[in-house]
């Protein structure tokens, strides 16, 4: 079975094609032995714009299914889902890492990197091409054996979602130390549910099953979101996160209730703030947010990392998966890596 399933609904593809292309010759055919009249001409060249158009559709059908392999930022579409199943692979605990073992081996140290889908690599094929495997890599070869790296990077993630992991697995795990990875749409659950982007709310195509044609799915969303005003300003929102005072009130208490919980642990706590791809460039909106995160998990003791810096000169798209999903890519991650190497390892 092909990793994207659903072979019985491609092969209706190639059923309808194939018939339409008989169904055409034969059509023709007759015409040429009975005498072509105004009527069978017509029918005959209709056919013909079907049958064509029946190929393209298989052609991109097959495209979609098979051959594009990339993510959406919103996980929306079936490709995203046929990519998620052919480079998505968890661990027992359902994040995109080893199987951890809960023991901690004497002598060694161990570092959760923890963060939403910029840890997790959403879009990175290969998960040796995200920050934490590269850092954790770096460690291993100057000292190997002596440290441990677990990625805990979880889809969709909000502070409150790390923070709760973090205090569940803590008393087992031990963490030596947190590498928390800040992305500033991780206060977005304290936002409204009108302002909020939730997938589930959109409505998928009816006209076709869209489990039925990757290619009409990838179509229907691509014109859809165009026009979704969740969409459009979801960027809006997330500059409003750090502009109310209540709002930003609230994710401040749990900046400070997440670095107050590692400061009685024991566990040292290094952030690593990341812009927001899609608008990166000369004219970056989220500035004024960025200041306010740093001063905030400073004020914990934290050290703190703010990757403006590190991706200076260099355009958006240039850091992005695709067009459609403004999640880093290898070069954004590998960037990353080494700023943090530089910054939290260089002793």
């Amino acid at each position: 079975m092909p990793s994207t399933g659903f072979v019985a609904d491609y092969l209706v593809f190639w059923y309808v094609a194939l018939s339409l292309a008989a169904l055409t010759v034969i059509w023709i055919r007759r015409a040429r032995r009975e005498g072509a009249t105004t009527f069978r001409v017509v029918v005959g060249n209709a056919l013909v714009l079907v049958t064509l158009l029946s190929g393209v559709a298989l052609s991109g059908e097959t495209w979609f299914r098979y051959g594009y392999d990339a993510t959406d930022s919103y996980g929306l579409t079936m490709t995203n889902w046929a990519w998620f199943r052919r480079h998505f692979t968890v661990n027992r605990f359902g994040l995109r890492d080893w199987e951890w073992r809960m023991e901690k081996a004497a002598g060694v140290e161990r570092i959760a990197f923890l963060g939403d889908s910029f840890a997790g690599g959403y879009g990175v094929a290969d998960p040796d091409d995200r920050f934490p495997d590269r850092v954790g890599r770096a460690l291993a070869s100057r000292q190997p054996g002596t440290t441990e790296v677990w990625n805990a990077g979880g889809v969709g993630w909000s502070t409150a979602d790390e923070f709760t992991w973090l205090r569940e697995f803590q008393p087992t795990a031990r963490f030596d130390r947190v590498v928390l990875a800040y992305c500033l749409n991780d206060s977005d659950d304290l936002l409204t549910a009108a302002e909020r982007f939730d997938r589930e709310s959109v409505p998928r195509m009816t006209v076709i099953n869209p489990w039925q044609s990757f290619l009409f799915d990838f179509l229907w969303f691509r014109t859809r979101m165009t026009r979704d005003a969740r969409v459009d300003g979801y960027f809006d929102w997330v500059t409003r996160a750090y502009e109310d005072d209540d709002i930003w009130s609230r994710q401040e208490q749990r900046i400070r209730a997440l670095g107050a919980y590692c400061g009685e642990a024991g566990i040292a706590l290094d952030v690593v703030v990341f812009p927001l791809f899609n608008s990166w460039g000369g004219d970056y909106p989220f500035d004024p947010a960025h200041d306010r995160v740093v001063a905030a998990f400073e004020s914990t003791g934290a050290r703190v990392l703010d990757l403006r810096a590190s991706y200076e000169g260099i355009a958006g798209s240039d850091l992005v998966v695709n067009r459609y999903d403004a999640h880093p890519n290898e070069r954004a991650h590998g960037l990353a890596a080494d700023a943090i190497i530089e910054r939290f390892f260089s002793d």
